[in-house]
């Protein structure tokens, strides 16, 4: 299913006496975050939209001010709060596949569309992204690359084409 907002970053403090803030994004590249015409802010289970007025990558994260957002008191209670973006902002052709949007999918296998198991979550810390799938045998971390996943689509599931021994308890 596709997200309609999507976790992008993390403000992390007030920057200067303008209201202007320091986020860790989550992007592909924090560029990719400074692009967004927007940035949401959960309330409630509403998302709140914040027009980004600046944004710059500075020290590998992004510096922004948001409207409505003047002075460092506005900012001090929204540290550790996570910021969100529209899914299409970031993707306005719709045919992008975010990583959020891979939990929970079933895992088939290319050759027979045999059921391996299902995508419990992905491991972005390591060089390689994993994804971590749950089997009736246990858990599998399946690199995500090319040789490997074959398709994902969101409505149907992930495909893969593992190497011998991976998939061996299903």
């Amino acid at each position: 299913m596709k997200i309609e907002y999507l976790e992008c970053g993390r403000i992390l403090a007030a920057h200067g006496f303008r209201g202007a803030m320091r986020i860790e994004t989550w992007c592909d590249t924090p560029a990719v975050a400074s692009r967004l015409p927007a940035l949401y802010l959960a309330e409630e289970g509403r998302y709140i939209p914040y027009r980004l007025l600046t944004a710059s990558v500075h020290k590998g994260g992004l510096l922004a001010t948001l409207e409505g957002i003047t002075t460092p008191e506005q900012i001090a209670p929204l540290r550790g709060r996570t910021v969100y973006a529209r899914r299409e902002d970031l993707d306005p052709d719709g045919k992008r596949v975010f990583l959020a949007e891979t939990v929970g999918l079933p895992v088939l296998h290319a050759e027979d569309g045999r059921l391996l198991g299902h995508v419990r979550e992905v491991d972005t810390s390591r060089p390689t992204t994993l994804y971590v799938i749950e089997t009736e045998g246990g858990e599998v971390l399946l690199p995500a690359v090319p040789e490997f996943i074959k398709e994902i689509d969101i409505e149907r599931g992930m495909t893969v084409s593992p190497i011998p021994g991976f998939f061996d308890e299903v």
